[in-house]
């Protein structure tokens, strides 16, 4: 095996292939690249039997052939490399000669045939959809996933429902959730849940343009095609919760409002927690407007600015890292807050459409809040 790179590319494709090494390697995953060189091209891929990335770039190929070299160290030489090309030739005993100008690297491989292939993803279902708007959604709904397993596994995992030539992308972690929505054009019916950290890694891996992104499913695993880059995951296994018939469908206060303007309030009565006992913001609806309080065992703040309200008058505690997290992610310059009492969730949607919702479940309060300043 003998092949010339331009040491930037191996560097950049080295370096994104490493983020699917495991890392901490295993008797049935070696840590390390495995790299095939054909025709015109090298392969490199990484698999950490969760998720794997595979990328090509081009090559000038004397002998084709396959090897595995640890991820770290063959990352770190690519990067220092003196040369604007690289060398790399494989021996029989899997020892790997990397040459660039006047740097010469001896580096132990590993048998290519011990590496697990990456599974082969059958196509069941194909669906498009423009990579801006994809990065969006995943934005939208990403930060609701729940990072630990011990409620439900499928709450780690982001739910893809596509029906109706849409698809919705949902995610709950057992005290709020969030759905957002884009259309596409198929009439295709799917569900499956991809994990949270593979969808970490796709977003890294989006491209900046407006081209698309193919997203290939079969029963166990999806295939990312990010053109550059293909990133294949393993599928949560499981029943996601009936978001749907968890939704609100009435309320009897709306609020319309600045997503900034109540995040700016929030963070600044939430300051009084730092140093304390976490204790939910309270929130007063009331006379169109805005009331916000926070009390900890180091004082007591509030603030409040005007909304326009309709409906019942109402008091309601929030969790303020949920409320801020769902705000910043509205991306509107207006909102709409739907609340059917103190103790049901709080729906946020845009002011006009329905392409997102978000839904936060409040903590009860004791003693009402309003008043006491």
């Amino acid at each position: 095996m003998k092949f010339f790179c331009k040491k930037q590319e191996l560097e950049k494709a080295a370096l994104i292939v490493q983020r699917s090494v495991p890392i901490k390697p295993t008797s049935n995953i070696p840590e390390g690249i495995f790299l095939k060189s054909k025709s015109d091209y090298l392969l490199l891929r990484g698999y950490n039997l969760e998720f794997g990335i595979t990328t090509k770039i081009k090559a000038k190929v004397e002998s084709e052939g396959e090897i595995v070299l640890g991820a770290k160290i063959f990352s770190e030489i690519a990067k220092k490399s003196p040369g604007p090309t690289i060398e790399i030739e494989v021996f029989e005993n899997f020892v790997a000669q990397i040459i660039s100008e006047q740097s010469k690297f001896s580096l132990a491989g590993i048998n290519p045939k011990l590496y697990p292939e990456s599974p082969e993803t059958q196509v069941l279902e194909k669906i498009s959809i423009g990579s801006l708007n994809f990065r969006k959604m995943i934005d939208q709904t990403i930060f609701s996933v729940a990072t630990s397993s011990s409620n439900n596994p499928t709450y780690t995992g982001v739910l893809f429902d596509v029906r109706n030539k849409k698809l919705k992308l949902v995610a709950i972690d057992g005290y709020r959730m969030a759905i957002k929505e884009e259309g596409i054009e198929t009439e295709k019916t799917i569900k499956f849940i991809v994990p949270a950290k593979s969808l970490y890694e796709v977003l890294k891996l989006l491209p900046e343009n407006k081209g698309e992104t193919d997203i290939i499913v079969d029963t166990t695993h999806v295939l990312f095609d990010l053109k550059e880059y293909q990133l294949t995951s393993r599928l949560i296994e499981g029943n996601f919760l009936d978001y749907e018939s968890s939704t609100p469908k009435t309320y009897t206060t709306e609020v319309e409002l600045s997503p900034e303007l109540l995040a700016n309030s929030v963070e600044r009565v939430s300051l009084m927690t730092i140093d304390s006992v976490k204790m939910p913001v309270v929130i007063v609806f009331k006379d169109n407007t805005v009331k916000v309080f926070c009390t900890a065992t180091s004082g007591r703040a509030s603030d409040k600015f005007s909304a326009q309200i309709e409906g019942e008058p109402l008091e309601i505690g929030l969790n303020d890292k949920y409320l801020l997290e769902a705000l910043k992610n509205t991306r509107r310059k207006s909102i709409k807050l739907q609340f059917d009492g103190p103790l049901s969730p709080v729906k946020i949607i845009p002011e006009k459409g329905s392409d997102f919702m978000f839904l936060i479940l409040p903590v009860r309060l004791k003693t009402s809040q309003e008043g006491t300043t």
